[in-house]
């Protein structure tokens, strides 16, 4: 590994603290190690520590958590040496990781393979000096020197997975178990509701509903028997649960301070349906690398036997990316990305939301091009769904869900009319006849979707 420079390696340990390399190959801090294979060079004290982190909680390590790991690898070293590890993890933490990975990934897999290659070598020799096994030491170098495959891609054998396939489709449930959002016409649009590995926004302007559907999509899944993760970067953990208590009892505040027997009967209906649990965690607003504290959350619950099916983000705005971005509509395309890399990894659903500019309050119908930076956010999404509401319709307290981005579903589809009660947290849906008359814009408008 002598190769490497030193700035290389530095902007390959920025990559694991702020990219996506330790999610994306099995780093080795022995590629870090000195030109006699046996020294601990400041870098490589910082990957180990790194990577040790990383196994144990499969998240990166914040800028906080990343200091105090620099600070306990170097407990019991000199002072002299103690400081230069001090500083070369300050010149870490303040390289900033390359846009394009993909040359650096390909060196580092490349640094792995070899290493891996050599402690074979190493192995089958120290084989030698006792019981030698043949089989043993095939197996090992056969395995040693296979290509390591990055943990991003997935396969599929088109004709060797076709039964699978074929069952599936029988089922009905080709794209996996549908998980109700809670809304009827909603469901209708989306089939039955989106599945595990997606992710679907709420579009909306500010006070536009956002966290009462965000609700009612996480007490359906709990209805359900889902385990149900919510994150709030908006408000305290305490105050998301009173509004789930006003959601399920669809009482108020003063209903609810005057008898509580409803929202009594509410739990025990829960438990009697074997509901799992519901997890809320507060986090500050535009929080580093909030998608990966998130995850840390949820693997800690999964370590303790909970059980996560659903998640909630509340909401996408106020979330902070891995890394830094100069302007924000770059942070909400990279943010977006690592929420739909979340869930493909921990094989969940997750629904979040986002803000609409101020011009888009107005209409009875939002679409794409309604959220600044949408075609970004839009791209790895695989859903959004408007919540619309003009004057008329806000003032006679309704909104209109609007499918304005399917992945696998069609889109530019209406998909219910809702009365909205935000002292009750309730969104009941109104038949056809109650609903407000359909004012969408025209095919030609300059607001129409692509």
């Amino acid at each position: 590994m002598n190769e490497w420079t030193v700035e290389f390696r530095r902007v390959v340990l920025a990559c694991a603290l702020r990219g996506d390399l330790l999610s994306t190959l099995p780093l080795d801090p022995e590629v870090f190690a000195g030109p006699d294979g046996t020294a601990q060079p400041p870098l490589q004290r910082i990957a180990t520590a790194v990577v040790e982190y990383w196994q144990a909680y499969r998240t990166r390590p914040s800028a906080e958590i990343f200091t105090q790991l620099v600070a306990d690898a170097c407990a019991r070293l000199q002072d002299a040496e103690r400081a230069v590890v001090v500083r070369e993890a300050e010149i870490v933490a303040s390289t900033q990781p390359p846009l394009d990975t993909e040359f650096l990934t390909g060196k580092v897999r490349e640094a792995i393979e070899r290493r891996s290659m050599t402690r074979a070598v190493a192995e089958v020799a120290r084989m030698q000096d006792g019981t030698f096994d043949p089989e043993a030491a095939r197996e090992l170098v056969t395995r040693s020197f296979a290509p390591i495959e990055l943990s991003a891609s997935r396969r599929v054998n088109y004709l060797a997975d076709a039964p699978a396939r074929l069952e599936s489709w029988r089922r009905g449930d080709e794209m996996g178990e549908r998980i109700s959002t809670g809304f009827p016409k909603l469901d209708e649009a989306l089939r039955g509701g989106p599945t595990r590995k997606e992710v679907h926004y709420f579009l909306a302007p500010p006070k536009g509903a956002k966290t009462a559907s965000l609700l009612t999509v996480a007490a359906a899944a709990l209805r359900r028997q889902f385990g149900v993760y919510v994150a709030t970067f908006e408000m305290q953990a305490i105050r998301m649960a009173l509004r789930m208590d006003r959601l399920l009892s669809r009482r108020s505040k003063d209903e609810l301070n005057e008898d509580l027997t409803v929202l009594e009967r509410s739990f025990a209906g829960l438990r009697a349906m074997g509901a799992a649990e519901l997890y809320i965690d507060e986090f500050p607003p535009q929080l580093p690398n909030s998608v990966a504290e998130v995850r840390r959350r949820i693997l800690d619950i999964r370590r303790a036997g909970g059980r996560v099916d659903v998640v909630v983000l509340d909401y996408l705005n106020i979330m902070g990316a891995a890394r830094d971005e100069r302007e924000k509509r770059h942070e909400l395309p990279r943010i977006s990305r690592e929420i739909s890399a979340l869930a493909r990894e921990l094989d969940v659903l997750i629904w979040s939301a986002a803000l609409v500019n101020r011009a888009a309050v107005n209409k009875s119908v939002i679409r794409k091009t309604d959220i600044a930076e949408a075609f970004e956010v839009i791209a790895v999404a695989d859903g959004v769904v408007a919540i619309c509401g003009d004057p008329e319709m806000v003032r006679g307290g309704t909104r209109r869900f609007y499918v304005a981005a399917a992945r696998e579903e069609a889109d530019e589809v209406r998909a219910g009319d809702y009365r909205v009660d935000f002292a009750r947290m309730s969104m009941l849906p109104l038949d056809d006849d109650d609903a407000p008359e359909q004012t969408d814009p025209p095919a030609d408008s300059p607001t129409q979707g692509g």
